[in-house]
């Protein structure tokens, strides 16, 4: 199964609020509801992911990560076609997330965006895409 298969059967979802400067995203597995959050500042958007009941962004062990990813990928897709986005920005702490993140960003560089990662300390991995130019 290629790496496209394998994210393209996204869970239903909605969004649940949606105004200048943040917008939400809602879906459930049927035993775990989640949330994407998404903050705009200008060209920018940062991207928190997070369980609704706790708002806890740490990995849930649900077993539906596939599901899940793939949703995650569905509402991003939205997000970046968006034509004044031009930086993503979303941090990964733990290293099975980070894991999944490194495939997200391939989706980027597949389009052309530029990403580079950093490290911030206890808080984990920060990815930062950038959209290419036009010319």
């Amino acid at each position: 199964m290629l790496l496209n298969e394998l994210f393209d059967n996204p869970i239903p979802w909605k969004w649940v609020s949606k105004n200048e400067y943040n917008w939400e995203a809602g879906f459930d597995t049927g035993n775990m509801k989640y949330a994407l959050k998404c903050a705009f500042a200008y060209q920018f958007v940062v991207i928190t992911f997070e369980t609704r009941a706790t708002g806890d962004t740490g990995i849930t062990g649900t077993g539906n990560e596939i599901a899940v990813f793939a949703t995650v990928i569905d509402i991003i897709k939205e997000i970046i076609d968006v034509p004044t986005v031009k930086t993503v920005v979303f941090t990964a702490k733990e290293k099975s997330r980070q894991k999944l993140y490194n495939r997200l960003v391939k989706l980027f560089e597949k389009m052309g965006w530029s990403v580079s990662t950093n490290k911030k300390g206890a808080e984990g991995l920060n990815y930062v895409c950038e959209r290419p130019e036009q010319s």
